[in-house]
């Protein structure tokens, strides 16, 4: 009788070791990327995407006052050009969704290359009505530079629940009220990331 009590509990323990080992693996999944919608995570319960549209990409930036940026943005057409068919900035749609656990997320930017020189290049993030979410960010010109995007110098915190929320990125030339030679016919291209630290981030390439 004793031996199949003994038994009894070696069975049951080898059971909760078995359940545990599979609970403790199935809390860490494999991250997945791929095609503009790259997803790295660590949680199980991570279940953020995004997307990018471009609304317009300028092919050569002249420089806009900061201030200029909403109005250039905002107009239902010719968003990003100017009253002398000139581009100003570009812009891009970031859709973010979620069917996974509530996440706060941080936007940055990281830099892939650029050939300008200047700190002049800039961004701002705006809701889906074209209000100014985010300070006016300097973009580094850097390989790998990264770039968190604040508001009143605090990095944005967006909190994704189990829906779907648009920003737009505005990247422009700013204005310095002075020869701005070194600036004319720069690219860049960089990634902005939407980051949830331990419990993963999502992230989408663009080129301004």
């Amino acid at each position: 009788m004793r031996k199949r009590i003994e038994l009894s509990i070696f069975v049951i323990i080898g059971i909760l070791i078995i359940t545990l080992l599979g609970t403790a693996f199935a809390f860490f999944s494999a991250s997945t990327s791929g095609g503009g919608n790259n997803i790295e995570g660590e949680t199980f319960d991570f279940g953020a995407s995004i997307s990018l549209t471009t609304i317009y990409r300028a092919t050569n930036l002249v420089p806009l006052q900061n201030n200029l940026v909403t109005t250039a943005i905002s107009k239902q057409t010719n968003k990003c050009i100017d009253k002398n068919n000139r581009d100003v900035c570009s812009l891009y749609s970031i859709t973010l969704s979620n069917n996974g656990d509530n996440v706060n997320l941080n936007p940055y930017i990281t830099t892939t290359s650029s050939t300008y020189t200047t700190n002049n290049l800039k961004c701002q993030l705006f809701n889906n009505s074209f209000t100014a979410v985010s300070d006016v960010i300097t973009i580094s010109n850097s390989a790998n530079g990264k770039v968190y995007i604040t508001s009143s110098g605090n990095n944005v915190s967006i909190n994704l629940t189990n829906t779907s929320k648009t920003y737009y990125l505005a990247i422009w030339l700013t204005d310095t009220l002075s020869s701005q030679s070194a600036d004319y016919s720069k690219a860049f291209s960089g990634t902005i990331t939407f980051d949830a630290g331990n419990n993963g981030q999502v992230y989408v390439d663009f080129t301004a």
